[in-house]
């Protein structure tokens, strides 16, 4: 799971370099790794398809410019693919908490083939703060904003600061079934754990979050362990 990416300059937890991710890239390229499409994980819940040996998902949040300047074209010349999920709120400023976001027209740009694209609520709000009413209206929004637009997404879900109500059973059950009502096929959590085979908890899809301030010897074990961190985006981003 990742965010921001740079050419050159300070790195933080949610920034990487573009030296970072060639390091990255080489390592999982050099192992084995088989990068999934967000519609083959979809057809993998949906029908029982088989995915490759060695699965691996690359998660962008956000939508920044960057990842287009800078992760899409590593992407090109790695023969890898990645999903983005897109907070409409955000594209439609163009430059949001400092940072520049993607255009549409940006968006429509890369190729389908390497850049998929799901579902990060309209505005960056946690659900965990929102009624089941308004997560409802944010699934239905944030859908219409990017059909609206004609940018091509999937129906996957990526939970924002990895924020969704697991302690509370009632409001759970509540948002699997808006998902399921409005078509949402899948959802992605932060967790730092590796996944098991089959996926049988589709609204809980674990990621594992890759940090800038971190040295490819902290990336590797991540990738083949994973590594349990609580809190941290939360944290960094200052969610209120």
């Amino acid at each position: 799971m990742y965010h921001k990416t740079i050419d050159t300059g300070e790195t933080d937890v949610l920034t990487v370099t573009r030296r970072q991710l060639e390091e990255q890239f080489k390592f999982l390229v050099s192992e084995g790794y088989n990068c999934v499409s967000l519609s083959e994980i979809i057809d993998h819940i949906s029908t029982g398809a088989p995915l490759k040996k060695k699965p691996l998902i690359l998660t962008f949040d956000d939508g920044y410019k960057n990842n287009l300047t800078v992760l899409y074209p590593l992407l090109q010349q790695y023969k890898l693919k990645a999903v983005i999920f897109l907070v409409p709120g955000y594209i439609e400023q163009a430059e949001a908490n400092g940072m520049e976001y993607m255009t549409a027209n940006e968006i429509k740009s890369m190729h389908p083939d390497i850049v998929e694209f799901g579902l990060h609520t309209f505005d960056h709000k946690s659900y965990n703060d929102l009624t089941l009413d308004e997560i409802e209206q944010d699934v239905i929004k944030t859908k219409k904003w990017l059909e609206n637009s004609r940018i091509d997404y999937l129906p996957a879900h990526c939970y924002t600061y990895g924020e969704f109500p697991k302690n509370d059973k009632t409001k759970l059950a509540g948002l699997f079934s808006i998902f399921e009502k409005h078509g949402v096929k899948a959802a992605f959590n932060i967790g730092n754990r590796i996944n098991s085979l089959p996926l049988t908890k589709k609204f809980v899809i674990q990621r594992i979050e890759i940090r800038g301030t971190e040295s490819l010897s902290h990336f590797i074990p991540k990738v083949r362990k994973g590594k349990e961190v609580v809190g941290f985006i939360k944290d960094i981003l200052g969610k209120p």
